[in-house]
């Protein structure tokens, strides 16, 4: 064949593969639009997507300054409000903006790819973003992210064609920096490393050993002015680098008038509440998304992440060795640069703004997709049935990825609509709704706004629906004056809202009335309150000033607490916790005043008389930045409310109102101190509230003691198992089924074995300050009677037993509760040898005499103490004390200690019995890196509640420790 007809048929040829690539990519541009399209208007429009709509249908003016775009350019919104103004604000036309920018992004990829000379991985990285399940997925909401992919991919196809030397590329290259960072701040990231591949790429090019770097002839030929190039290195530098300059220049111009305002965005964005992922969890994260996608779940997950990566891995590294020597070097640089840059540069912000979501800098995908497709290609290169395989396992994974994004109910939007419906159809002109999210309700429910000073518009015969921003300090003010006469107040919570982390609305709500009913929908609780007609909400009325430091790190300074005011019947018989007596609340302002170390939580609790806790309520420290407690400024003072709930049956009384302050990793309470420094132990009394009955009494039937005049209605052994001098609670719900006269009605407790013998006796009022013949007819109340089982019980299975008694102790009824089975530890009375023994030994009050101890270990840094006490104990005690061994230094601090109970908990000082011998091991060890010298060993005995030391009596004198050992001098 001659060579013009061998040249005519290798054109020919290349037209074909030419005409076949098109056909190709046309294939993969219609599959990817019907993928977009699929399912494009399912899912109800979410939070984003209803703010961007509701920003772009403003006037064109005012999208710049809108307060919405917290951190976001104005550049997605501009080009919206044009494309609403034709297509509509519908979910499926503004997301029918994004699915052109996600179809658009392929060819771009493509012709990207080919500009390096990668022309096979461009059909790889095509079938890449034509699948990956979440380009799909950004490609169907109204968000600016696809136009992000086009306008950087259009940006590094500039760059590639100015380094090319295509120098007019800068005009281009400039408009599009520009006009990158004009839609999503975060883009710069990519920018950041675009531009620096280019100058450290020019810099390379100007000093690598070339034609530039020889010395010229002595003798050179004379060149015209008009044609002369410069000659030296550095003139050749900024020839390269002027390009690149006044591209730069040129974005800087053009991004200039948004300048000070995105200052304003950026410079106070973040959230120190979120936690920071791990390096690793972050590249994990990241990973997931950008392959199978977030939705993707299962235990097949992990094991196909890990082994797509290395499998891809080993791919682009065979490319690499395959096409060496073939200017390979410059794209795999440029696309590394592109992804693996960004993505460092992130998470360096991450760790101090901690604001992360795959998406933030998903910005790199378009790189990736051709760092894909050059691993693909590198298998193929190996073997094509190695490198179809490959390729047909990773679009099987992408293919289940998308089943996931589409079909997955745990990743679906909100049910906006549906609450919308329910709404309509459960609320009347009488009632008003409230929400803690500004969108999307106004989207699907026909009278919402979103500014609670403007009346909605809208059907009359449904309530007006406000979004309502929740201020602590003035929430009781914008209640008066939205809700002040409404019949029922709906409050709609989003499932990630921020608005009220500190719960003042469901505060005020059930101060002053009474929660009626609850119901959820997808990504949304509504729980909705009756509420008398006079009602006028005040948040924290009756402050007094109460100063309780914890641990020298947060203290209280003023402190309210009070029982809800009545409402009247109608309303409480409007739910069930009408029958309940009004709830406690308290509000307290707490102010930092040392360090913070931890999140810190406050348990809020109510005790009765007898000390039992009632009713409880944590909730974590907040700042009125909406800020955790180690966020908090020194001195800072913040508002938090509690509101203490009553059970049924709770009897009127004086209760009295502690909190604690705890580490909610490890539940360690803080140490309080009141305001003259004495220790209060962990749960200080801030406050005592008078408790009222309840105004209703639900009709209850009785299950025990029914032919008495009161009966049980219900009642709980707190406990399965028990050892002798332990607290077993009973847990016993009355009713009063007639009137009574006389002396008040009093209970015996007490255990049968199997012959019917009495244990554990004991006799008692059902409560002790509330007596029997004071209860009305009719009226429930609760008692929780502290049974402490005698010391001396033997070992069994028993009967719990209930008797009714009158004041004479003539039994008007009685009824078994339960079983209970008791399993104490042996009592031994022989006195053993003692190394140490003290003469005459020290008494702690009435409880026990410590006869001695051993000792072992060496006192040195690091070292291992061991110390066993001898103890004989005197008088069965009502309390369970802690015993505490410490090592001191001369100024008497304390290098190291060890605090249980008795035994390690097995031998409580309520279960001793008098003449009992016990010996306690403490094991003590002086931490590594002091030097100090110990100089004396105490042993202290103190109530865990109130950290009061049981009073020592030694050698005629009364203390509060005993010292078994000093130094010598």
């Amino acid at each position: 064949m001659s060579s013009g007809n061998h040249a005519e048929a290798e054109g020919m040829q290349r037209m074909r593969r030419s005409d076949r690539a098109r056909w190709g990519l046309y294939v993969f541009l219609l599959f990817a639009f019907a993928l977009r399209v699929w399912r494009l208007d399912v899912q109800n429009i979410w939070w984003d997507e209803a703010r961007n709509i509701d920003v772009a249908l403003r006037p064109l003016a005012a999208i710049p300054l809108a307060p919405e775009l917290d951190i976001h350019p104005p550049g997605y919104f501009i080009l919206l409000h044009f494309w609403t103004k034709w297509a509509g604000h519908t979910a499926f036309a503004t997301r029918f903006f994004s699915v052109w920018f996600g179809v658009l992004l392929i060819p771009l990829v493509v012709a990207l790819a080919r500009r390096m000379r990668m022309t096979t991985a461009s059909i790889f990285a095509a079938l890449y973003v034509t699948l990956a399940p979440f380009l799909i997925g950004e490609a169907q909401e109204t968000r600016m992210y696809t136009l992000a992919f086009v306008l950087l991919t259009l940006t590094a196809i500039a760059m590639w064609d100015l380094l090319r030397g295509h120098r007019r590329a800068w005009i281009g290259l400039g408009v599009l920096t520009a006009a990158s960072v004009l839609v999503h701040y975060s883009t710069v990231f990519v920018l950041i490393a675009l531009y620096l591949y280019a100058f450290a790429y020019a810099t390379y090019r100007v000093f690598r050993p070339g034609p530039h770097a020889q010395h010229p002839a002595p003798h050179p030929t004379p060149t015209p002015l008009s044609q002369r190039q410069p000659t030296t290195p550095y003139s050749l530098l900024i020839t390269r680098y002027s390009p690149l300059l006044f591209a730069g220049l040129l974005s800087v111009i053009l991004f200039l008038p948004q300048a000070p305002r995105a200052y304003q965005q950026i410079a106070p964005y973040g959230n120190p509440n979120l936690i920071v992922p791990t390096f690793g969890e972050y590249v994990r994260q990241l990973w997931h998304a950008y392959t199978v996608g977030i939705p993707a779940e299962g235990a097949w997950v992990p094991y196909a992440l890990t082994g797509l990566a290395l499998i891809l891995g080993v791919g682009l590294v065979y490319e690499m060795w395959a096409r060496r020597g073939r200017t390979l070097w410059m794209p795999l640089a440029f696309l590394l640069t592109a992804t693996i840059l960004p993505v460092l540069l992130y998470y360096a912000i991450l760790v101090r703004r901690a604001t992360f979501a795959p998406r933030y800098i998903s910005f790199v995908l378009p790189f990736l997709a051709l760092l894909i497709g050059m691993a693909l290609r590198g298998w193929w290169r190996v073997h094509r049935g190695v490198g179809g395989g490959i390729t047909v396992a990773l679009l099987a994974m992408l293919v289940l990825g998308i089943h996931a994004d589409q079909f997955n109910p745990r990743y679906f939007r909100e049910d906006t609509a549906g609450l919308a419906r329910w709404l309509v159809a459960h609320t009347g002109p009488d009632d008003i709704v409230l929400i803690d999210v500004p969108y999307p309700l106004g989207f699907y429910y026909p009278r919402f706004s979103k500014n609670p000073d403007v009346p909605p518009d809208g059907p009359e015969d449904i309530a007006p629906a406000y979004y309502l921003f929740v201020d602590i300090h003035h929430v009781d003010e914008r209640l008066n004056q939205l809700a002040a006469g409404k019949t029922r107040v709906f409050w709609v919570q989003w499932y990630k809202s921020d608005t009220d982390p500190r719960g003042a609305v469901d505060f005020l709500l059930r101060k002053y009335g009474v929660h009626a009913g609850k119901t959820a929908f997808r990504g949304y609780t509504v729980d909705w309150y009756h509420m008398p007609e006079d009602v006028h909400y005040r948040l924290a009325e009756g402050l007094r000033s109460v100063r309780v430091t914890f641990d020298g790190r947060v203290q209280t300074v003023n402190v309210a607490a009070y029982q809800a005011p009545p409402v009247p019947a109608d309303v409480l018989r409007a739910s069930d916790e009408g029958w309940t007596p009004r709830p406690v609340w308290a509000v307290v302002d707490w102010q930092r005043v040392g360090d913070a170390t931890s999140p810190y939580k406050v348990s809020a609790r109510l005790h009765d008389p007898l000390g039992q806790v009632v009713a409880q309520d944590d909730r974590r420290l907040i700042s009125d930045r909406h800020l955790a407690f180690p966020y908090w400024q020194e001195g800072e003072i913040a508002r938090n409310v509690y509101l203490l709930r009553l059970p049924l049956g709770t009897p009127p009384g004086t209760y009295a109102l502690t909190l604690r302050v705890y580490n909610p990793q490890d539940l360690s309470p803080l140490p309080a101190k009141d305001d003259a420094g004495q220790p209060q132990g962990p749960d200080a009394v801030v406050a005592t509230v008078r408790v009222g009955k309840a105004t209703l009494f639900p009709p209850v039937t009785p299950v025990a003691l029914k032919d008495a005049a009161i009966s049980l209605v219900k009642y709980e052994v707190g406990r399965q198992e028990a050892a002798p001098g332990t607290v077993v609670p009973i847990s016993l719900l009355w009713v009063k089924e007639e009137a009574t006269e006389g002396e008040p009605l009093r209970v015996q407790l007490l255990l049968l074995d199997e012959a019917g013998r009495a244990h554990s006796f004991d006799e008692m009022p059902p409560v002790s300050w509330y007596p029997t013949n004071r209860w009305e007819v009719g009226e429930v109340v609760r008692g929780t009677l502290p049974w402490r089982l005698a010391p001396d019980t033997p070992n069994g299975t028993y009967r719990v037993h209930l008797r009714l008694v009158d004041r004479f102790g003539q039994i008007l009824d009685e009824t078994d509760l339960g079983s209970l089975q008791v399993k104490g530890r042996p009592h031994r009375f022989q006195v053993p040898t003692v190394e140490h023994p003290l003469a005459p030994p020290p008494h702690f009050d009435d409880v026990a005499a410590l006869l001695g101890y051993d000792m072992a270990g060496e006192m040195k840094e690091g070292g291992h103490i061991t110390v066993t006490l001898v103890w004989q104990a005197l008088n069965p005690s009502h309390r369970n004390y802690k015993v505490s061994v410490q090592l001191l230094d001369a100024s008497n601090r304390v290098l190291a200690q060890e605090d249980h109970i008795p035994l390690r908990g097995e031998a409580p000082t309520t279960s001793w019995l008098p003449g009992e011998i016990l010996q306690d091991r403490f094991e003590v060890t002086l931490p590594k890196g002091t030097s100090v010298r110990v100089t004396r060993v105490v042993v202290v005995m103190y109530d865990e509640a109130t950290l009061q030391r049981v009073p020592v009596m030694w050698q005629g004198q009364e203390k509060d420790h005993v010292v078994i050992w000093e130094a010598q001098q």
